[in-house]
């Protein structure tokens, strides 16, 4: 399993981030590659290029907290 990388405030500035990583869940870090894996997947096997994610949501929103939001969709045009 590669290597886990976290943005602080150094590479938070150095890389123009919009955030840094401030605390780490285990569990939360299983999810989330189980989701990275499971997009990858339809992907591949549905040649889905237009994935959208849980983060893309979340920033369009302006990253607020409230209401739920899906790991990732396939969008429908």
């Amino acid at each position: 399993m590669p290597a886990l990388y976290f943005a602080t405030n150094k590479a938070k500035q150095g890389f123009n981030l919009d955030f840094v990583t401030t605390d780490i869940k285990i569990a939360r870090v299983i999810h989330d590659i189980a989701v990275v894996d499971t997009a990858i997947y339809f992907m591949k096997k549905f040649n889905a290029t237009d994935i959208k994610s849980e983060h893309e949501f979340r920033h369009n929103s302006g990253f607020k907290r409230d209401g739920h939001y899906p790991d990732f969709i396939k969008m429908i045009k």
